[in-house]
């Protein structure tokens, strides 16, 4: 006896496993990013959101990073922090939001399409389920939330810039939509413009097989989109709002070059989950196991760079069945590990998450053109079933979930026991030490010069925190008592 599933039913296999992968997904997180320390960047991120709350949506007196203005992320935490009111909550929560929304885009983008659909969502589990933490996966899966969000908007303008280029009358709503992700995303992130908004602008350009017309609108659109935002973000500016720091961008050195390509071997391995970070034998065998997954990316993306070539030489009929989707992930991975490596970005193992575009990109494509077989089947299977038993195991040991580092918790501990409630101290403990203890530490970050006096740390910060002084008889100043400049000391002003 055989057993043949109906093509009618075959969308509610997809539905219900798709449902049914996400409940698994978003329990592992819930989890999971409770095993992960809560950094300065996630504290500021609540601070900006609780301020937005307070009435200040315009965030007048901040100095927002570079990267990063009133973005998506900073909405959904103040969304969440208008229910909650419980600051640990809501950066899990946030995080916890923000990756399954790009889950969700991935399985539309990968397993959508109608060859391969249980089998694109079981590569798709494979690359999402990263079993191993660490300083890569951390850095990467976890402490990404202020970007992933922008990323999810990259795609879902692919997503719509698709639906538009297969339609003879495309209605004014997508036309809405695509004009509003745009200005929202590229204000949120500059991100947004060079890894997101240039290569669909590239493809658009190269997708000569559809009408001139569509496409001249779509590119005008998008233009359109960046340049109103920019414009928003200067006027927002000159009003009083926030005030955005240039992002700082130099042509590397072949020095940085080499040290950059150094980097990337440990990266590539710990964002495809192939580091064995504790666990031990099993956890080295899970690693070992996932090791394939960065050969089946690679692979996958130099068929479709050799089904991408031909268009370069204009013949089209080769390639007419390569779609915009996969032209424009093919230019995400090229534009965004471009733009990370020669913008010479990559100064530290936390801007792994610069990488995020190209991982997503790899995903999908990985997905979109997986080659069916049994030992294709059993190999993703094989390692989607380990990857949740690694997480459950991981889970199973956590005792008491330690939320903020242990040099954050010792500066706490050592100023309450002072009776000292306001100061400062470095960046990555100032916020840290005041969402930490409730609000009853108020610590600011400051910037310390060989030469100059200390200054105002102007990264995520407000300038109302460093104006007069404080209400109090004494205030302490965190400064480093060794040369790695971690454990810090509360000196009294």
């Amino acid at each position: 006896m055989t057993f043949a599933v109906s093509e009618t039913s075959k969308p509610r296999w997809f539905a219900v496993c798709a449902i049914v992968s996400f409940i698994i997904l978003a329990f592992l997180d819930s989890r999971l990013f409770g095993t992960e320390l809560i950094n300065s960047d996630q504290a500021n991120a609540l601070l900006v959101a609780q301020d937005m709350v307070a009435g200040n949506w315009r965030l007048h007196g901040w100095w927002m990073a570079p990267d990063n203005y009133i973005g998506l992320d900073e909405l959904v935490f103040a969304a969440v922090w208008a229910v909650t009111h419980n600051a640990v909550l809501t950066i899990r929560l946030a995080a916890i939001i923000a990756w399954i929304g790009l889950g969700i885009v991935m399985v539309i983008l990968g397993a959508g399409m109608r060859r391969g659909r249980l089998m694109g969502l079981l590569v798709l589990l494979a690359m999402i389920l990263i079993p191993n933490t660490g300083a890569y996966a951390a850095n990467f899966y976890f402490n990404a939330p202020l970007h992933v969000l922008t990323v999810m908007c990259i795609f879902l303008v692919v997503m719509i810039v698709d639906a538009m280029l297969a339609r003879v009358s495309v209605p004014w709503g997508l036309w809405f939509t695509l004009l509003i992700l745009t200005t929202d995303a590229a204000f949120s992130d500059p991100f947004f413009i060079y890894v997101g908004a240039l290569p669909i602008v590239v493809a658009l350009m190269l997708m000569r097989t559809k009408p001139g017309a569509i496409r001249l609108k779509i590119v005008s659109l998008l233009a359109f989109g960046v340049a109103m935002a920019k414009l928003l973000v200067w006027l927002n500016q000159w009003t009083g709002g926030f005030t955005a720091l240039p992002l700082e961008t130099n042509i590397p050195q072949l020095a940085d070059l080499f040290r950059t390509a150094g980097f990337m071997g440990p990266v590539l391995l710990s964002i495809f989950g192939c580091v064995p970070l504790g666990g031990g034998f099993f956890g080295l065998a899970v690693a070992l196991l996932r090791l394939p997954l960065i050969c089946f990316a690679v692979v996958n993306c130099y068929r479709m760079l050799r089904v991408y070539a031909p268009i370069l030489s204009n013949r089209f009929s080769s390639a007419s069945y390569l779609s915009f989707i996969d032209i424009t992930l093919c230019l995400i991975i090229v534009f965004d590990v471009s733009a990370v490596v020669f913008g010479n970005l990559f100064q530290e193992y936390s801007c792994v998450r610069f990488f995020l575009p190209a991982w997503v990109a790899v995903s999908i494509l990985a997905a979109r053109h997986i080659i069916i077989s049994k030992t294709t089947v059993t190999y993703f299977a094989v390692v989607s079933l380990a990857s949740v038993v690694m997480a459950f195991a991981k889970i199973s040991e956590i005792q008491v979930p330690v939320n903020f580092p242990s040099d954050t918790i010792a500066l706490v501990d050592a100023l309450e026991k002072h009776h000292l409630r306001y100061g400062y101290a470095g960046y990555w403990q100032a916020s840290d030490a005041t969402i930490a203890s409730g609000g009853a530490i108020v610590a600011r970050a400051f910037l310390a010069h060989q030469v100059k006096p200390v200054s105002p740390y102007r990264f995520f910060a407000k300038s109302d925190w460093y104006e007069g002084k404080p209400e109090v008889s004494q205030y302490f100043i965190a400064v480093p008592n060794d040369k790695s400049k971690r454990k810090l000391i509360p000196v009294l002003c």
